[in-house]
């Protein structure tokens, strides 16, 4: 699984393809949680406790059922979705959708 963010770095984990059905059906994603406080030029961004002090760890991440869309622009066929952090027991609150929310 590879992940793009805003700023357009990559990221992500290694996933066993007989893990796809389960996470397509609402499985959980694991993922960094800090992810989403990389910076245009690749550095974090200090948000109380985050980054520094916690040592990065995952979060429970879930696809955004009905926005699985084609990648157009490249000759191999692939998918791209949104994802969220709304699986968590509270929501991230520097994700991107909780912030616009």
């Amino acid at each position: 699984l590879i992940a793009l963010d805003i700023p357009g770095h990559f990221y992500g984990k290694r996933y066993p393809v007989e893990m796809l059905e389960k996470v397509a059906a609402g499985g959980p994603l694991k993922l960094p949680q800090n992810a989403v406080l990389l910076g245009t030029q690749g550095g974090l961004f200090k948000i109380g406790d985050y980054c520094f002090n916690d040592g990065d760890p995952d979060a429970n991440r879930r696809l955004v059922p009905g926005t699985l869309k084609p990648v157009s622009w490249e000759s191999q066929p692939l998918g791209q979705m949104l994802i969220t952090s709304d699986g968590t027991e509270a929501p991230i609150e520097f994700e991107p959708r909780e912030v616009l929310a």
